[in-house]
């Protein structure tokens, strides 16, 4: 589960506890490429690299190239400009700031089409939540469902199959 909180000022809270699969870990297990002292020894690679970022907390190998994670971070998206969960060459969920427009752009990533079959075969399912809580005004979004109380704005997005459309939330 995901979840962002943003704000007029920019401040931003962004949390996640769940579950991250390395889709290329996971690909080499399913074909025989990765043995269990390859698997353990990338494993181990994977979390001293995710442990870098100091908002990753206590993390953990699952198997199967999946890895149990939580992740708290906090920021302004105005001062950073931007934001990647994980990384920016793995995407889960960006946030943009654009000053010309003075708007922030928030979009979540895909499953790369080379790994859909892979993961597929192995049983992966997606199974996950995206919440958005704002006080900025949302000029696009595609969430699942969008509800507004008084000021403040909450948007969901369910993921559960995988090939759905990528988050999209535009604010400003």
């Amino acid at each position: 589960m995901a979840d962002l909180e943003l704000s007029r000022n920019g401040d931003y809270h962004f949390t996640y506890k769940g579950q991250l699969r390395h889709a290329m870990l996971a690909k080499d297990l399913l074909e025989g490429k990765a043995g269990p002292a390859d698997e353990k020894q990338r494993a181990t690679q994977i979390l001293d690299d995710l442990e870098r970022d100091t908002a990753f907390g206590p993390s953990s190998y699952a198997g199967r190239g999946v890895f149990n994670v939580s992740y708290d971070r906090r920021g302004n998206i105005m001062q950073e400009r931007t934001f990647n969960f994980v990384r920016r060459n793995s995407r889960i969920l960006q946030m943009l700031y654009h000053e010309r427009s003075q708007t922030v752009e928030v979009r979540g990533g895909s499953v790369p089409v080379q790994y859909l079959d892979t993961l597929s075969a192995m049983g992966y399912v997606p199974n996950g939540t995206i919440t958005v809580r704002t006080n900025v005004h949302v000029r696009r979004d595609n969430a699942s469902t969008r509800n507004t109380v008084d000021d403040e704005t909450t948007l969901e997005w369910v993921i559960n199959k995988l090939g759905e459309p990528a988050l999209i939330l535009i604010l400003g």
